[in-house]
């Protein structure tokens, strides 16, 4: 549904999983010290001054104003 409105509007759309998220979520630029995790399940450290959504806990919940999901909070449905 997010990608759908994404598209629409042409407007990037974050979609978190909340329990998977520590405290807030805001949007600013990367210190380089964060972490990312992969949807293949690596770690990485986004660059300084690149647009992050940053958790309490210093975790990258998505990059470059949401094309890059974090696996950590990506929605995921269980059938």
């Amino acid at each position: 549904m997010c990608n759908a409105v994404s598209i629409a509007f042409a407007v990037p759309v974050a979609v978190f999983e909340v329990s998977r998220v520590s405290g807030f979520v805001e949007v600013r630029y990367a210190t380089g010290d964060e972490t990312y995790l992969t949807f293949s399940g690596e770690t990485e450290n986004p660059a300084a001054g690149e647009v992050i959504f940053a958790d309490a806990e210093g975790r990258a919940q998505g990059r470059g104003w949401t094309n890059r999901q974090s696996g950590l909070s990506a929605v995921r449905f269980d059938f």
